[in-house]
């Protein structure tokens, strides 16, 4: 009997053992829940981020206010992606894309997203196992031994030093090559970009495998015009040779700029004392946001490139070492550097003589470590007869303003310098995005004409023969028609880009747009301007405004979260 017993219990042992490891029990059958799969989005933390999930049929979640997010149900393994939001480190939106490879559901609990995981997915990319591609980068980066998909930047140092720096160099490498003109998206140059520093920090020799290494930057830049000459204006190239001297002379003009900046964002980080670094992310924050913010707002590389970008179609041999000399004297500015930078353009003008540069050539790069003379400036948002300025608009996106409607939407915009005043309108194209993530309407105009006196808008039109394009979520909304007359769209001093202007303009979209209903939805709401002057902002001082891709539409904007109650 006892026998018979044992023989019974092993069996009733071995029988749940099975059915645990087949997620079932021997009550109902019912499978044990899926783990719960946590990530962690950071450049600095990135709060109000939008989440995509590549292989869960492009689910999306938000990250919290530290960018922390947890995988949807059923959805375990994902290559993911990570849009918009602000960085917490630095209160400046988010701009870019970063991304992560696909794990196996059991790998980690906790997936990291970052600049850094977003160089090992392009390797994966160009054809590395994941692990091939995880090590390259791991040596690339002197972070060998640690496990770059899963280490919380915000509790390893050398690793958040790291992951700000890439941010930094891909944002200046995309800043330099867009200046070239071209129709290459923000959205494209930002994938490029990671693509191209990813080469060439696996390509460097070991004793120059850092991110200030020049050769390894000169290597990037180089890779992501490659990658881009489709695009590129046809004088950039005419032939082969033409863009061979365009990529030599862009490296040798950007590459101490940008190794300038990128160090001292990643100084910045290391010299933070260790207490202070595991205080957490205020404390950080406190320590670094003046450098970090200081060098992501620097726009001496673009400035001097399109200073200077008659001379980037010349033979290396006539002007790359003064092109050097100038990019070494802005990144140390004194006054030998004004010197030296003088000194370098005359011997540019001795070279090729057939390059006839302005008279203020050498005061404008001397200059170029400030901030534009003339720009116009978005002012931010008036909603409902309530101002937002770029500050509050930040802090929407982590905590949404509370509107009734966004119906009566208007962007504020001056002008500055010798746009403060125009006889001819400044010709502009410009975009307006709503989307509730599960539902989007985009309203874009190729044409917007703007007139400024005294610094204040005073006309603001939509001309004839203009094209409106509508896309949406929504079916019925989509279309794309011509304007028969021209559109007054100034209201109160501002531009109206919202759809009460897109109703006017066409009557039969009025009623439809009733279809597009917001009450109760957190609406992120972004508007864009392109033109070729200078689009800033202002937070107590002048800062280009961030670049965002609407549609076909590639400009300066600024972007916000609202709630709307009604």
């Amino acid at each position: 009997m006892l026998k018979h017993s044992l023989k019974l219990t092993a069996l009733a042992a071995a029988t749940s053992l099975i059915l645990s490891a087949c997620g079932g029990s021997s009550s109902g059958g019912s499978t044990a829940p899926a783990p719960t799969i946590k990530g962690l989005a950071v450049d600095g933390p990135l709060a109000g981020a939008t989440v995509t999930f590549v292989d869960c049929n492009n689910a999306q979640v938000e990250t919290d206010n530290e960018g922390n997010f947890t995988f949807p149900q059923d959805c375990t393994s994902s290559e993911l992606t990570v849009t918009g939001g602000i960085d917490t480190a630095t209160d400046l939106p988010f701009t870019g894309e970063i991304k992560a490879p696909q794990r196996a559901p059991n790998e980690q609990n906790l997936i990291v997203v970052s600049p850094i995981t977003t160089l090992i997915q392009a390797s994966i990319d160009a054809g590395a196992s994941p692990t091939e591609a995880t090590q390259q980068i791991a040596a690339a980066l002197n972070l060998s031994g640690v496990d770059l998909l899963s280490a919380d930047p915000m509790k390893n140092q050398e690793v958040y030093a790291k992951t700000v720096a890439v941010q930094q160099m891909v944002e200046q490498i995309q800043a330099v090559v867009a200046s070239l003109g071209g129709s290459t998206t923000q959205a494209e140059l930002n994938t490029q970009a990671f693509a191209a520093l990813q080469t060439a920090l696996s390509a460097a020799p070991a004793s120059d495998n850092t991110l200030t290494s020049t050769a390894t930057i000169s290597a990037a830049i180089s890779a992501t015009v490659e990658a881009v000459k489709a695009d590129l204006p046809a004088e950039l190239k005419a032939d082969s040779t033409v863009l061979d001297n365009v990529k030599t002379n862009l490296a040798a003009l950007s590459a101490e700029v940008i190794s300038s900046n990128v160090q001292s964002v990643e100084t910045a980080i290391q010299n933070v004392p260790a207490a202070t670094f595991n205080a957490g992310t205020e404390s950080i924050k406190n320590e670094t946001q003046a450098a970090v913010t200081e060098a992501k707002e620097s726009v001496a590389a673009e400035k001097i490139v399109t200073i200077l970008a008659p001379v980037l179609t010349q033979a290396p041999a006539q002007v790359e070492d003064s092109l050097k000399a100038i990019s070494t004297a802005v990144a140390n500015p004194t006054q030998t550097s004004n010197d030296d930078i003088a000194s370098a353009i005359t011997q540019i003008q001795t070279n090729v003589p057939t390059v006839i540069l302005p008279p203020t050539t050498t005061e404008a790069v001397q200059n170029a470590n400030e901030f534009y003379a003339d720009y116009l400036e978005l002012n931010g948002f008036n909603v409902q007869n309530t101002n937002q300025t770029i500050t509050s608009l930040n802090a929407s996106l982590i905590n949404p303003i509370q509107v009734q409607s966004l119906n009566n939407l208007l962007v504020g915009i001056t002008s500055n310098g010798t746009y403060a005043t125009t006889a001819n309108p400044i010709v502009a194209a410009a975009a307006l995005h709503i989307s509730t993530g599960t539902k989007t309407l985009t309203i874009s105009a190729n044409q917007l004409n703007l007139n400024f006196t005294g610094g204040t808008l005073t006309a603001a039109s939509i001309p004839a023969g203009t094209e409106i394009k509508v896309d949406s979520t929504i079916n019925s909304l989509k279309t794309t028609f011509t304007v028969n007359a021209a559109q007054n769209v100034l209201n109160n001093g501002k531009i109206a880009l919202n759809t009460t202007t897109l109703g006017s303009l066409s009557a039969s979209l009025a009623t439809q747009l009733n279809s597009f209903s917001l009450k109760g939805d957190t609406v992120t709401v972004t508007a864009v301007i392109k033109a070729s002057p200078v689009i800033a902002i202002n937070n107590g001082k002048p800062a280009l405004a961030s670049k965002y891709t609407l549609g076909t539409t590639d400009g300066s904007g600024v972007s916000a979260k609202f709630k709307v109650t009604q």
